[in-house]
Order: C-alpha cells, then sequence, then structure tokens
C-alpha cells in the first residue's frame, strides 16, 4: 500500500498545487510483476535541487524561492482532509473508504476537482 500512497500523493500535489512534481508513468503496487518488485516510473525534473545550491545563491533567487515555498506550504495548510490517514486512488481501497469525503466540511475551491479522483486510507507503513 505505501507505493499506492506515494504515487496518490504525487499525483494530488502534481495536479493541485504549485510544487514541482514529475509526473509518474508506469508504476505497481503489486510485487508480483516481471520487475519481481513495486515501482515507480517517473519524469525525470529538470533543474538543480535547491538543496544542492541554497548556500551559494543569494539575493532575488532566495527570496523567489522562499515566497513560492511558503505560498505551497500555506495552500496546502488549508486542506482539511475528512480524516487522518494516507492520501490513495479512491479505486486502490476498499468500498467502505471509497464512500468516505475526502474533506472535512471546508472545501478550498482549487481542490475540489480531486474529490472524485482521490481518497484518505490507512496510514502508509514504511516499515
Amino acid at each position: 500500500m505505501v507505493t499506492a500512497s506515494e504515487v496518490a500523493t504525487m499525483e494530488f500535489m502534481r495536479l493541485h498545487t504549485t510544487f514541482d512534481v514529475p509526473a509518474v508513468y508506469a508504476w505497481s503496487k503489486n510485487p508480483a510483476n516481471p520487475v519481481r518488485s513495486e515501482y515507480i516510473l517517473m519524469e525525470d525534473v529538470r533543474g538543480v535541487p535547491l538543496m544542492e545550491s541554497w548556500y551559494s545563491i543569494s539575493g532575488s533567487p532566495v527570496s523567489t524561492a522562499v515566497l513560492r515555498l511558503v505560498n505551497n506550504v500555506y495552500s496546502m495548510s488549508t486542506v482539511l482532509f475528512s480524516q487522518i490517514g494516507s492520501i490513495y486512488f479512491k479505486e486502490d481501497l476498499p468500498q467502505e473508504l471509497q464512500s468516505r469525503p475526502l474533506f472535512g466540511s471546508t472545501i478550498v475551491e482549487q481542490f475540489r476537482p480531486a474529490e472524485s479522483q482521490f481518497r484518505i486510507g490507512p496510514i502508509a507503513d514504511y516499515s
């Protein structure tokens, strides 16, 4: 279930935020496949990770990066999910979880399209 949640979370973030999240081309949550392992094949995102250049940049690029980060984090902080758990594609969860709402009583308009595609399921266990 961890891979299913990772892919769904990446897709949720890619579609509904301005974070640079790579598109997922293919994935499998079932190790019974030709690769014999769960996998995620995703787009290569161009650029340099901020953590690699953070200490060598200054001025406008820093303020632009920080402002973008703050705006994205603020945007996500306004989302009130209906329960605690991990994000999944609706079809990857049992029927009882599919019928639950994604969001609590307040829905931020930019996230409304996600209601048909995503649900909250069990907390992804990485152990």
